[in-house]
């Protein structure tokens, strides 16, 4: 094979030497051949689970989670809804729509275009790899540490709101939210660098009499059992049990506060019936239920994420190899059960936010007003008399329903 140093030949022979002992599902289905050495997509997924989920689910969420996001954003944007609280529920729509939009272009070149039946070009090795793996767990890691900052910040709303301004202004949010991008790619950067990739010409899986070129990967210098231990623990520990005890502990809080809130509100009532002062408080808990709900479904998703990765981190520390078709088959399930909670915010927010209900209709129904008016000008020009314009849903008003938080 051409490009290939003497210790990537010896790795090669060893390799190869493993293929041998590998059982039938290793070989080729059709014809009981053992597949050539390369990269081929077989190697990273069992096609009879990522071709429909890869091939036409993700791309499918994708358009949601795009749309649904880019709603969410722009009607945020009218709203003028600049506090700290609604800037990071930004940031996590932002980093959530990157996660699901980085992969797909690939997923559909290799499993809707059915290009995964051949080797991996070599122009496409590592765009493979960045964009199914390294980029889309570092924008994955910066959102549950976004949604742990939300919980973070509700938490001190709630509990302490004399020291808000200092720990929730708007600037200190830029800060944290900055902060947690650059410590998410500190995090997984050393994932960049765990493989080295060289161009080589073997037989196409398509037809064995045409060469193509495609990438032998072998690991790094520094790859060995030590870094691999060290990152699962670290990933596991780090980006999935560290933040999901902590949403749940102040989510628990808040909820705890919630009701204590409402017991004291109840007294009160009881004993006057001044009902002035009761807007704000009303809708600052209704963010707080938000937060609490949309930290509860982050947490419910991620929990079994957390357990898989510690299962995986234990036996890799025990010497055990879990790399086998089972693992990739939960983690592609455990991946799409993440993809498929990612519209659960726009939800959310539509189902418990009026201002954000009526503003999203109010943008459709001013989009449908103005195509009226130009199919009416039209038709005046036409005729040469003013048609009979179709009465359509007045415009809303949404600035007395607006949530009035931190």
């Amino acid at each position: 094979m051409d490009g290939l140093s003497e210790s990537d030949l010896q790795w090669l022979e060893e390799y190869i030497k493993e293929q041998e002992n590998l059982s039938s599902s290793a070989k080729d289905k059709q014809n009981g051949v053992a597949l050539p050495f390369g990269l081929n997509f077989q190697e990273f997924h069992d096609t009879d689970i990522s071709l429909p989920i890869f091939g036409y689910v993700t791309p499918a969420l994708c358009v949601v989670v795009l749309i649904t996001n880019v709603l969410f954003v722009v009607v945020f944007s009218k709203l003028k809804m600049n506090s700290p609280t609604h800037f990071v529920l930004r940031c996590i729509a932002i980093a959530d729509t990157l996660t699901i939009l980085l992969p797909t272009p690939t997923y559909v070149y290799v499993y809707t275009m059915k290009n995964y039946r051949e080797f991996i070009p070599f122009e496409i090795c590592y765009v493979w790899e960045y964009t199914t793996v390294f980029l889309p767990t570092i924008t994955h890691t910066a959102s549950i540490w976004l949604t742990s900052l939300l919980a973070l910040q509700r938490y001190i709303c709630v509990s302490y709101p004399l020291n808000v301004r200092l720990w929730c202004g708007i600037k200190r949010t830029y800060i944290f939210a900055i902060c947690i991008f650059i410590l998410a790619i500190g995090c997984h950067f050393s994932r960049f660098f765990e493989y080295k990739y060289t161009k080589t010409r073997i037989p196409s899986l398509k037809d064995p009499r045409v060469d193509i070129t495609t990438c032998f990967r072998t690991p790094s210098d520094f790859v060995d059992g030590v870094y691999i231990v060290a990152y699962s623990w670290v990933r596991a520990i780090a980006v999935n049990i560290i933040p999901c005890l902590a949403m749940i502990v102040f989510s628990t809080i808040m909820l705890v506060r919630i009701r204590v809130a409402e017991k004291r509100r109840h007294t009160i009532r009881r004993r006057s019936t001044f009902g002035s002062g009761e807007n704000e408080p009303r809708d600052s808990r209704l963010t707080t239920w938000l937060v609490i709900l949309i930290v509860n479904s982050v947490c419910i998703v991620e929990m079994p994420i957390a357990a898989y990765y510690v299962m995986v981190a234990t036996n890799l520390t025990r010497g055990e190899n879990l790399i086998s078709a089972n693992s990739h088959t939960i983690e592609i399930i455990l991946n799409l059960l993440v993809q498929i909670s990612y519209p659960i915010h726009f939800v959310l927010y539509c189902s418990m936010s009026e201002g954000f209900r009526l503003t999203l209709v109010s943008m459709f129904v001013k989009k449908w007003r103005r195509l009226q008016e130009t199919f009416c000008s039209s038709d005046e020009d036409k005729n040469g008399r003013t048609s009979r314009s179709i009465s359509v849903v007045s415009s809303l008003d949404t600035r007395s329903v607006i949530f009035n938080t931190v």
